[in-house]
């Protein structure tokens, strides 16, 4: 789902705040992965634990979700149709992509995303 990250492999001029932004969101998931070691097994493991411990009708929340990693696997985890799964995240560009991939992944309508 994500492009290659190369967001600062040209020279710059003048240096601007890291930005959460479109072109952070679109390389996201290999800057993270390339970032943080073990960070597929801790996103795999955020779905097991979510589906060992949710309670029928619960929810669970995705807090900081970016695009929507964590939520994802819970999503794959839970087999309870009346699970939900809420991902929040404060940057737009971020908030659209989460959307669009629990979007491929959620025909029964358990996930919704927040910008907040």
């Amino acid at each position: 789902m994500s492009e290659k990250d190369d967001i600062y492999r040209r020279a710059r001029r003048v240096t601007t705040p890291f930005v959460f932004d479109a072109a952070v969101a679109r390389v996201f998931d290999d800057m993270i992965a390339r970032s943080v070691p073990g960070y597929g097994e801790v996103i795999m493991a955020t779905g097991l634990l979510a589906a060992e411990h949710i309670r029928p009708g619960g929810n669970c929340y995705d807090l900081g979700c970016a695009v929507g990693a964590s939520a994802a696997a819970m999503l794959r985890a839970i087999w309870q149709p009346d699970v939900r799964v809420i991902a929040v995240d404060n940057a737009p560009a971020m908030v659209a992509r989460c959307r669009r991939r629990l979007g491929a992944l959620d025909g029964a309508g358990r996930a919704r995303c927040v910008c907040a």
